[in-house]
């Protein structure tokens, strides 16, 4: 038992290192009824990606979509420009800056989920 924790803990955190080796920092972690979403940021890649969580399972199969504001202006990005592994890549175009975002997601035409917060790219 002793073993399996040891390698369970080495697993994770080589996992860590080779996901925070990449350029995006995380923006926020946030629940909403029994989901967890994470979402990170990238200036340099002009991407943030959207990761759901449902009961510790990634979902490939999911509506999302991501409504950044700035000041008066809304943006919507109706569809991801990746889904890989459960994880909603979005291309942006924000300078930098403070903007406040909306995530929407759902299963098939189910009941609309929402993650609101706020960003600093």
């Amino acid at each position: 038992m002793k073993a399996m924790t040891s390698l369970a803990f080495a697993a994770l955190f080589f996992a860590n290192g080779v996901f925070a080796a990449d350029s995006f920092k995380t923006i926020d972690g946030m629940n909403s009824k029994n989901y967890y979403v994470n979402i990170k940021a990238s200036k340099e890649l002009n991407q943030i990606k959207i990761k759901v969580l449902h009961k510790g399972h990634t979902h490939n199969d999911l509506n999302v979509k991501l409504k950044i504001f700035e000041g008066n202006k809304t943006t919507l990005y109706k569809l991801p420009s990746k889904i890989k592994t459960g994880t909603y890549t979005f291309d942006v175009d924000l300078d930098k800056g403070r903007y406040g975002y909306l995530v929407i997601f759902n299963h098939n035409h189910g009941v609309n989920n929402y993650v609101r917060g706020s960003l600093k790219m």
